[in-house]
C-alpha cells in the first residue's frame, strides 16, 4: 500500500503520549541548575541567528528530512487505526534490543514474544525468540510466517503492515537508536504505562492561559504518586506549562483524588475542588499555598514537626514563576497537600516556545493521566507469587529493578540468595522496603504518626466510613479522641443521618442521640418492638393526626375529638381529653378530616375539621376551657368530604368529597371563595396536597390523578391533571409524601405514595415525565386493600401500610423491598377491622382501628416504660392467648 501524505505535525503531535506508550524511567542523573531565563535568551538568540543564515532550499529540505518525525508518527497514526499492528512495533523494539546487548547478555535478557497474545495459534507460541546471525532477518522472517498463518487477511493489509515495519526499522532517527546500556534503564511494560488520553487536556481553570507573544519556555513536569504496593513509582500525570506560570498553576492542574474532600454547605455534604494547603519542596526551599486565608501554613508545620534540610521561602506559591527558581532535570522535587498525601515530582524536559508550533493551548496542558493505576507488584519469572525480594545490577531479571519471589530468585542465584548470601547482585526485602516507606510516610505528618494528629476534615472523611460502634470505640481509645467525637464526629454523623422525630424529643448530647439512634435502628432491623393501646373508643371510622410540632395527638371517633398533650419526654402519660365537636349519634356529624393549624398560644390547639354532611369549620380549643370555640366556617356543599389535607404551616387547604368535587381554600381567609374542580370518578376517596400539586385518588378508569395548583391558591384553568398508571379496575384508597424531617431514600418532597384497592403500595416520582411508579410493593400473603400510609421508621427508609382487615399493618423497606414484615394490631374482638390511620417517625407508629388507637415502640427500654395497668393488661392478654391455644 503506497505511503500516505502527511502534513507537517504540531507539538502535540510530537509528544512521546501519543504512541500510548510512557517510558517510566528512573531518576536521574540530575543536571546543572538550570537559569530559565537565559535558557530562553540563548534559544531566542539562536533562533534568530538561524534565521539570518542564508541556507539553500535543498540543504533546508535535507535538514528537515532528517529532524522529522514522520517515522514515528507515521506508525503512530496507522496504529490507532488498525491496533493490531501494535505487535510490529514491540516485535521491532524487541530486535533492537538484542542488537545492542553485549554478547554475554544475549542468553540471560528476558524479551517479549512476537506473538498476537494468549489466543495465538500456530508454532512458537509463548516462544521465546534469541538473537543470532542476521537477527534483523529472523525476526522478519517470523513475522512473514504469522502472516502466512492468517488466512483471514488479505494481501493489501499485509503489505501495509510491512510498510510500517520498514518505516519503523529505517527511522534515521537518533532517538530511535538504542545505546548499548539500554538493558540497564528497559523493562517490559505494564498497564499504567498506557495512558487514557487521546489528545492533551487543556485547563479550564480561571487562571490559565496561553503564552503571551514574549519568549518563553515550555516545561514539561512528570509527577509521580508514592504507593507501598510496588517499589517502582508509577506516573501519575504530565503536565506542561510555560516558564511565566507560577507553581499555583502547578498545583492547580494536578490531578489527585485527595483534593476532592467533602465539604459541607447549606445543601449538605459535597465534594468539590478547593485549596486546603499544600507546600512545595524545591531545592532546599519549601513554598506554600496561602491563597486561602486560614489554611495551614504546610511549610512552617513541617520545619516545626521534622528535622529537615530545608527552609521556609518567604514568596508565597501563588508569586513564585518557573523563570525564578533554579531547577534540574531529573531531580525528584518532593509535593504536600491534604494533610499526608505525598507526591514526587521531576522536570522532564524544558525546550522554546514556538508560536507556530505549539499553537494557543491554554496551559497548563495535561499530555499523560495513566490507564489504570499500579497492583501489587508480582514475581517477573513465574508472574504467579507476589514478589519478596528486589534485585539491583541483575542482569537475568532484564529490567531494574529486578522483582523476584523467594523459590524463583534462590533458583536463579542458587540457594541463600534470598538472604542477600550472594556477591553477584544486590539483594534488598521488598517487605521491609514497604515498611520503611510507611514509615517515613507516617513522620511526614506533623506532630506525631497518630491518628489524633490529622486534621479535622480528614478526620471527619474517615468517620463517615464508620458505623456506630466503631466510632464509639475509636472514642474510646484517648480523650483526644473522646472530645472530637462529642464536638465534631457525633454531630457531624447527626447532620448527614439524621432522623425523623415528631414527638419524641431529642437527647441531651449529641454522643447519647447517636446512641439511641443506633439501637432503634437495630430495633427494626431485629424486628424487636412493643406495642400498647393508648385509648379505647365506640366503634367507628377513626381519624388520626399528630401536630407537626410535636405538641398533640388527635383522634377523631364520631362526633369527639380524643386529644393527647405530648410530655416533655415524648410520652403520652394518661387518658385523652374529650372534646366534643358534633352529635355523637348522628353519624352525619362525625369527623372525617383533622388539620393542625398554626396557634399563637402553645398551650392551645387550632383545628381544622372536616365531617360527613359536609361542614368544614375552624375549632379553637383552650387548654383549660371544657368546650371549643368555633371560630370560622367555610363553603361548602352538603357532600361527605372523604379526605382532608395540609401541608404543614401552609396557608392553602385542600377537601374532596365523595362525589369528586376537590376545593381549595385558605383556611385564614374563610369569607373568600373556595376554588373547586370536579374528579371524573365514579367515587372520590383521597386527596393530597403538595407544593404545587395536589393528588386526587378515586375509582374510575383513572384512579389517581396530579393536578396543577397556581401560586395564588387556584386550580390551573383547563387542565385535564396527569393520570399516574395503576391497576385502572381498582381504587385509590390513601396517599402520603415523605414529612419533611424524613431524610435518606424517602426525603424528597416530589415523592407521591399510593395505597391501591389491589393490596399494592405504588411510589411514583412527579419530577420524572414518565406516568409508571418508581416502586411498587406488596405483601403476596394479604389481598386486602390498602387503608393507610405513613413512611420514617428505622434508617427513615420504611413504608407503612395499613390494610383493610385483621388490623395488619406491613413494614416495608425500599432499600430492600422484598425484605419486610408485618405486624397484627387487634385483638379477637375487632379482628376484622381495618387500620384507618397511620402515622410514624423513627422510634414509634402510632394508629387507629375500628375501636382502639395504639402505639407500637420501637424504642430500647420500652418494658420499663409501662404502667403497672399495662403490665398487667399485657399478663391478661397472654393468658388468654394460652388457655385459647389449649382449647
Amino acid at each position: 500500500m503506497p505511503a500516505k501524505k502527511r502534513t507537517r505535525p504540531s507539538v502535540l503531535d510530537r509528544d512521546v503520549w501519543s504512541l500510548s506508550y510512557v517510558e517510566d524511567n528512573s531518576f536521574g542523573p540530575a543536571s546543572e541548575p538550570l537559569d530559565i531565563a537565559r535558557f530562553v535568551a540563548d534559544a531566542e538568540r539562536v533562533v534568530e541567528d538561524v534565521q539570518a543564515l542564508e541556507i539553500p532550499e535543498s540543504e533546508h529540505e535535507r535538514i528537515e528530512a532528517i529532524c522529522s518525525l514522520e517515522p514515528i508518527l507515521g506508525p503512530r497514526d496507522d496504529i490507532l487505526a488498525e491496533p493490531r499492528l501494535v505487535h510490529v512495533i514491540r516485535s521491532v523494539v524487541d530486535m533492537r534490543l538484542k542488537n545492542a546487548l553485549p554478547a554475554s547478555m544475549v542468553d540471560k535478557v528476558k524479551v517479549s514474544t512476537t506473538g498476537k497474545g494468549k489466543g495465538a495459534k500456530g508454532k512458537g507460541k509463548g516462544k521465546k525468540t534469541t538473537p543470532g546471525e542476521g537477527g534483523e532477518g529472523e525476526e522478519a522472517e517470523e513475522e512473514d510466517e504469522e502472516d502466512e498463518e492468517d488466512d483471514d487477511e488479505d494481501e493489501a493489509r499485509k503489505e501495509w503492515r510491512e510498510s510500517v515495519r520498514h518505516e519503523l526499522e529505517h527511522c534515521p532517527l537518533r532517538i530511535a537508536r538504542l545505546p548499548p546500556e539500554t538493558p540497564s534503564y528497559t523493562r517490559k511494560s505494564r498497564q499504567p504505562d498506557y495512558t487514557a488520553l487521546i489528545a492533551p487536556i487543556p485547563s479550564t481553570a480561571s487562571s490559565a492561559s496561553a503564552p503571551a507573544s514574549m519568549p518563553l519556555a515550555l516545561l514539561e513536569f512528570t509527577l509521580h504518586a508514592r504507593s507501598d504496593k510496588s517499589t517502582a513509582l508509577p506516573i501519575q500525570q504530565k503536565i506542561v506549562l510555560h516558564s511565566e506560570q507560577t507553581l499555583a498553576d502547578l498545583r492547580d492542574a494536578i490531578k489527585c483524588e485527595s483534593d476532592r474532600m467533602p465539604v459541607e454547605d447549606a445543601d449538605g455534604w459535597r465534594a468539590v475542588s478547593r485549596v486546603a494547603g499544600a507546600c512545595f519542596g524545591i531545592e532546599g526551599v519549601l513554598y506554600s499555598d496561602t491563597r486561602e486565608e486560614g489554611v495551614l501554613d504546610y511549610a512552617q508545620a513541617v520545619l516545626s514537626a521534622l528535622p529537615v534540610p530545608y527552609r521556609a521561602s518567604t514568596t508565597p506559591m501563588h508569586l513564585t514563576t518557573f523563570s525564578s527558581l533554579p531547577l534540574r532535570t531529573d531531580q525528584p522535587y518532593w509535593y504536600l497537600h491534604q494533610g499526608n498525601c505525598e507526591h514526587l515530582f521531576t522536570l522532564s524536559s524544558i525546550r522554546r516556545y514556538d508560536p507556530a508550533l505549539d499553537g494557543s493551548s491554554s496551559y497548563p496542558l495535561t499530555t499523560f493521566l495513566p490507564l489504570t493505576t499500579s497492583q501489587r507488584a508480582r514475581c517477573r519469572a513465574c508472574a504467579r507469587l507476589p514478589a519478596e525480594r528486589v534485585t539491583l545490577g541483575d542482569p537475568l531479571a532484564g529490567e531494574i529493578p529486578g522483582m523476584w519471589c523467594r523459590e524463583c530468585l534462590n533458583f536463579a542465584w542458587g540457594e541463600g540468595a534470598d538472604e542477600g548470601r550472594t556477591e553477584d547482585v544486590t539483594v534488598i526485602p521488598l517487605l521491609e522496603a514497604r515498611r520503611r516507606a510507611r514509615v517515613t510516610n507516617a513522620m511526614l505528618c506533623p506532630g506525631a504518626p497518630t491518628l489524633p494528629t490529622l486534621p479535622l476534615d480528614i478526620l471527619l472523611l474517615i468517620s463517615s466510613h464508620l458505623d456506630i460502634p466503631h466510632i464509639s470505640s475509636l472514642s474510646q481509645t484517648s480523650r483526644t479522641l473522646h472530645t472530637l467525637a462529642n464536638s465534631s464526629i457525633y454531630p457531624s454523623f447527626i447532620s448527614t443521618n439524621p432522623r425523623t422525630s415528631l414527638l419524641s424529643p431529642p437527647a441531651p448530647t449529641p454522643a447519647t442521640q447517636v446512641a439511641t439512634s443506633h439501637l432503634i435502628d437495630s430495633a427494626w432491623a431485629a424486628r424487636h418492638f412493643s406495642s400498647r393501646v393508648c385509648a379505647r373508643f365506640e366503634r367507628c371510622i377513626p381519624v388520626l393526626a399528630i401536630d407537626p410540632h410535636g405538641r398533640w395527638l388527635v383522634v377523631g371517633a364520631r362526633g369527639k375529638l380524643l386529644v393527647w398533650r405530648v410530655a416533655e419526654d415524648g410520652e403520652l402519660r394518661g387518658g385523652p381529653r374529650l372534646v366534643p365537636v358534633g352529635r355523637e349519634r348522628d353519624s352525619r356529624e362525625d369527623v372525617t378530616g383533622i388539620v393542625f393549624l398554626p396557634s399563637r398560644n402553645p398551650e392551645a390547639l387550632t383545628l381544622l375539621l372536616s365531617h360527613a354532611n359536609g361542614l368544614l369549620q375552624r375549632l379553637h380549643i383552650p387548654d383549660s376551657a371544657p368546650h371549643p370555640q368555633t371560630t370560622a366556617r367555610y363553603a361548602h356543599p352538603a357532600e361527605t368530604i372523604t379526605s382532608l389535607s395540609s401541608p404543614a404551616d401552609a396557608p392553602l387547604a385542600l377537601s374532596l368529597s365523595s362525589s369528586g368535587l376537590a376545593s381549595l381554600f385558605l383556611p385564614a381567609s374563610p369569607w373568600r371563595p373556595p376554588s373547586t374542580t370536579r374528579l371524573r370518578t365514579r367515587k372520590a376517596w383521597s386527596a393530597l396536597l403538595g407544593d404545587g400539586w395536589a393528588a386526587l385518588g378515586g375509582t374510575g378508569a383513572a384512579p389517581l390523578v396530579v393536578r396543577t395548583v397556581g401560586q395564588d391558591g387556584q386550580w390551573v384553568a383547563r387542565e385535564e391533571g396527569r393520570a399516574l398508571e395503576g391497576d385502572g379496575s381498582t381504587a385509590v384508597y390513601a396517599l402520603e409524601r415523605p414529612s419533611r424531617g424524613v431524610q435518606g431514600v424517602l426525603s424528597s418532597p416530589d415523592l407521591l405514595i399510593s395505597g391501591w384497592y389491589d393490596s399494592h403500595v405504588r411510589v411514583y416520582d412527579l419530577r420524572r415525565p414518565s406516568p409508571s411508579p418508581v416502586l411498587a410493593l406488596a405483601d403476596r400473603w394479604d389481598p386486602n386493600p390498602v387503608y393507610s400510609l405513613a413512611c420514617s421508621g428505622g434508617y427513615d427508609t420504611h413504608l407503612a401500610s395499613g390494610s383493610a382487615r385483621h388490623g395488619l399493618v406491613h413494614f416495608y423497606d425500599v432499600r430492600r423491598s422484598s425484605h419486610g414484615f408485618s405486624a397484627y394490631t387487634t385483638l379477637s374482638g375487632d379482628a376484622s377491622s381495618p387500620v384507618y390511620g397511620l402515622a410514624m417517625e423513627h422510634a414509634r407508629v402510632w394508629g387507629a382501628t375500628e375501636g382502639r388507637a395504639w402505639e407500637i415502640d420501637f424504642r430500647p427500654g420500652f418494658e420499663e416504660r409501662r404502667s403497672e395497668a399495662e403490665r398487667e393488661e399485657v399478663a391478661e392478654r397472654r393468658k388468654g392467648l394460652c388457655e385459647a391455644a389449649d382449647l
